[in-house]
């Protein structure tokens, strides 16, 4: 029984071994599994770090983006309506300079017309005055004649008074 009871000591030594060995070549499996995963994971928390900073920026250049639209939006609508009062005003500047400008050519023609007329005013007192010069060089042609006539008259009514002949009252 002593070689039966070496034996199995050396059996159960040689398993105890075994089993260590064994126990030491699971551990270095798993210690290596284990490495692998938390280096996997470590890179997968890396990457998911890199990934969330990428969706950080990207979520605050959206919000930005949005903000910038929205202004623009908002500067679309005040040009627009800017652009649609200007438009308004500048339609009405537009009648109003062509009813000035009609008014303008109503008032350039209504003064042509009146220097027309003007001139012809001025031609008519011209002629006028011409006409009252000659009818006043015509008047005292006319009196210097009566002059002449009444000396002539005096003249012969002194002769026949001198030759005492009937005058039959004109003298």
């Amino acid at each position: 029984m002593t070689y039966m009871k070496k034996n199995v000591n050396m059996f159960m030594i040689l398993l105890l071994v075994t089993v260590l060995i064994a126990l030491v070549g699971v551990t270095a499996y798993f210690q290596v599994v284990y490495r692998d995963l938390s280096v996997d994971y470590e890179e997968k928390v890396e990457s998911l770090n890199e990934i969330s900073a990428q969706v950080t920026t990207q979520a605050s250049e959206l919000n930005r983006t949005r903000t910038t639209l929205r202004i623009q939006e908002e500067d679309t609508e005040q040009y627009e309506q800017l652009y649609g009062d200007l438009s308004d005003e500048n339609t009405k500047i537009s009648s109003d300079l062509a009813n000035v400008q009609n008014e303008l050519s109503t008032a350039v023609r209504d003064l042509q017309k009146a220097q027309s007329d003007i001139r012809n005013k001025d031609s008519q007192i011209s002629a006028q005055e011409t006409q009252i010069a000659n009818l006043v060089d015509e008047v005292d042609d006319l009196e210097r004649d009566k002059r002449n006539l009444d000396d002539d008259v005096d003249d012969l009514c002194d002769i026949l008074s001198d030759n005492e002949i009937d005058d039959g009252g004109i003298c």
